[in-house]
């Protein structure tokens, strides 16, 4: 696809939100749950938050495994275990499509997937953060992988929903109030919830494939 861009988020590191409409913002969520990041009819995309302390509130979250339910079919970016279509692993330089329009993907290098669906194109990379332990175990260093996303909208006709989806609609640059999205998001953080990563049923998913 050879298209002009017409706004581009990023999700980075722990977790920091740049917006599609510009907004910067952080949604810290709890390490273990699942949230909808982005819904649309044909397409949900799930992530699940994680950190050092799993299962507690935590100032420093990242992005763990992602799954995108697309026309009824599975894809999963896990940090650690790689790229999976429907419990199939994908290899390095693979490229796949459900039909012969929408949606395809293409996995361009080792730690990059990359998603065409309508409206929008995904990079999902993977990544590891190190940071120093404390003071005492200054000889230590410890990693966590995850994933950093990059979503660029090259077509305002589809209706989204989600943690970052719902941005693709906002006119202003409007200023958050809070660490879980307060004064972006609409509702609160626990709305957008889901059992698992292969569930489209939070209160604002849009998924009705």
């Amino acid at each position: 696809i050879n298209a002009e861009y017409m706004g581009e988020a990023r999700i980075m590191g722990d977790p920091h939100f740049k917006s599609l409409s510009g907004a910067h913002y952080q949604i810290t969520g709890i390490p273990g749950k699942v949230y909808n990041m982005i819904s649309e009819s044909r397409f949900q995309w799930n992530s699940l938050f994680i950190s050092r302390r799993i299962g507690k509130q935590s100032a420093t979250t990242y992005l763990g495994a992602a799954c995108f339910i697309i026309y009824g079919h599975y894809v999963v970016i896990d940090p650690v275990y790689g790229f999976i279509l429907d419990g199939s692993n994908l290899h390095a330089h693979h490229r796949t499509v459900i039909d012969k329009k929408y949606p395809y993907w293409f996995w361009r290098r080792r730690n990059v997937f990359i998603i065409y669906l309508p409206c929008f194109r995904f990079h999902l990379i993977k990544n590891v953060k190190c940071t120093s332990s404390p003071q005492q175990n200054r000889n230590k260093v410890h990693c966590i992988d995850h994933i950093d996303a990059i979503i660029q909208q090259y077509d305002f006709s589809c209706i989204t929903h989600g943690l970052i989806g719902q941005t693709a609609h906002l006119s202003d640059r409007v200023h958050p109030l809070g660490h879980e999205g307060q004064g972006i998001i609409q509702g609160s953080l626990k709305d957008y919830e889901v059992p698992n990563l292969l569930s489209t049923c939070d209160v604002f998913s849009l998924y009705s494939y």
